[in-house]
């Protein structure tokens, strides 16, 4: 019995010692950690540690309390440890100090402007111009809220999830702002325009008298910043650990009051009607260089698969044109594998090719390379006294000769650039040599 009550107490201690508080000061951050020995009259010798913050570094501990700082490879982050002895009822308070780490510089800010610029100076005079300058003028606008954010006095716990979106958010411009796939999403919206999306936040209070509280909205993974399009007052922090941004909120409610809140964000779950259209006509083309050849009914059958595929991604779409956030996403997920299968199938003939179409068009070159011979050597008289020479000249065959000579040469500069063209792949993505195992890092 002695034993098991010593069990129950080091499980409480260790349960304990894991709460840890947070206080801030201009530079440095204050890790407190509590532990308490419950027991009355039985002394205990347990371990403590707390996991740091993903952004501290050995570097960054200014006091380690006498603890122990070690590295968690599951985790990806440091943390402090150490074994204490308590008394009977004691509660000890261990005090780990770090660098105020959740600032991003100024100089940081004033970099990622002036490359913003570059950006968008390097785009004059293409047809990405006018997309871009929409993309800068928003890049611009964000730059300016995070350093407005920044400037705010807050709680330290806030301010490290305010940090971990502004990082996010930096690396957001670097990346993807002035990439292609942004420019073309932007040029499909102004034909398409803009679909939107409700994501409904709901929240009570229980109690019965009037209560401060906050709320938090996970939103969906795949959203980022600039997808976001009315987060009404909500800040916008990150989630380090679920990978995704979060809406925060402070309210008050009334006793037993609920609220419902409206934030609208891109409709990001949805192909593009021009990028179905593309497919579709770029499997047309193919099945054309397969028509008379012996895989004909082969290509065939997968064209009727692609077809009848893209259908169904525009059926779904419609369905869900104004559905609720969750179906949507469903609906995203269906046609994303369905999408990689008509991918897969493009692949399949694309890497026919170059064995079949290739000989036909090659017979076919050559097919009528001979019958144009053929009938300028039966026509040889009439166009040589046209052109003013005299057939029964040794001269005459010469210059038949050298029409050959041309016609081949011709011939073989046509097939080689038909060829390399052939085996360019513009409109299909190469399919990857290995798939890297779930988790994997890039």
């Amino acid at each position: 019995m002695k034993k098991i009550f010593g069990y129950l107490l080091r499980v409480s201690a260790v349960f304990i010692f894991s709460a840890s508080v947070l206080f801030a000061e201009e530079d440095e951050v204050k890790i407190k950690i509590l532990a308490v020995n419950p027991s009355d009259s039985q002394q205990i010798t347990s371990t403590v540690s707390q996991i740091l913050p993903a952004e501290v570094k050995p570097e960054d501990i200014l006091d380690n309390a006498g603890m122990e700082v070690k590295y968690d490879v599951e985790k990806k982050t440091y943390y402090v440890i150490k074994q204490v002895e308590l008394a009977p009822q004691e509660a000890r308070t261990l005090q780990v100090t770090v660098r105020n780490v959740w600032k991003v510089p100024e100089e940081e800010l004033a970099r990622i402007r002036e490359q913003v610029e570059q950006s968008i100076a390097a785009l004059k005079g293409t047809k990405f111009f006018e997309s871009g300058q929409l993309l800068y003028e928003k890049a611009v606008e964000k730059l300016d809220l995070i350093q407005e954010e920044e400037a705010k006095s807050v709680g330290i716990k806030q301010r490290i999830e305010l940090y971990r979106a502004h990082v996010r958010q930096l690396e957001e411009i670097q990346t993807s702002t002035f990439s292609l796939a942004a420019m073309r999403r932007l040029d499909n919206e102004k034909e398409e325009g803009i679909r939107m999306v409700k994501m409904m936040v709901t929240a009570e209070n229980p109690a019965e008298e009037e209560r401060e509280m906050t709320m938090r909205a996970q939103l969906p993974k795949e959203i980022t910043a600039d997808d976001i399009l009315d987060k009404l007052d909500f800040s916008l922090t990150y989630d380090n650990f679920k990978k995704r941004y979060v809406a925060e909120k402070k309210d008050k409610f009334a006793a037993r009051e609920s609220k419902k809140y409206e934030i609208l964000l891109k409709d990001i779950w949805y192909f593009p009607q021009s990028q179905l259209d593309f497919l579709k006509l770029q499997t047309e083309k193919l099945l054309e260089l397969f028509a008379g050849s012996s895989f004909e009914a082969y290509s065939k059958h997968h064209g009727d698969f692609i077809f009848n595929s893209l259908a169904e991604i525009m059926v779904t779409q419609a369905e869900t044109l104004d559905a609720s956030l969750e179906e949507k996403i469903r609906s995203y997920v269906l046609n994303s594998s369905r999408l990689e299968l008509i991918k897969q199938k493009m692949r399949e003939l694309q890497d026919l090719l170059p064995e079949v179409p290739l000989k036909r068009k090659e017979e076919e070159v050559l097919s009528q390379l001979k019958n144009f011979v053929k009938k300028l050597i039966e026509q040889k008289d009439l166009v040589l006294v046209a052109m003013g020479i005299q057939p029964d000249r040794p001269m005459t065959w010469w210059i038949i000769i050298g029409i050959i000579v041309f016609l081949c040469a011709l011939t073989v500069i046509f097939y080689m650039t038909w060829l390399k063209k052939l085996q360019e792949n513009k409109w299909v993505k190469a399919a990857p040599t290995a798939r890297k195992p779930k988790g994997s890092t890039t």
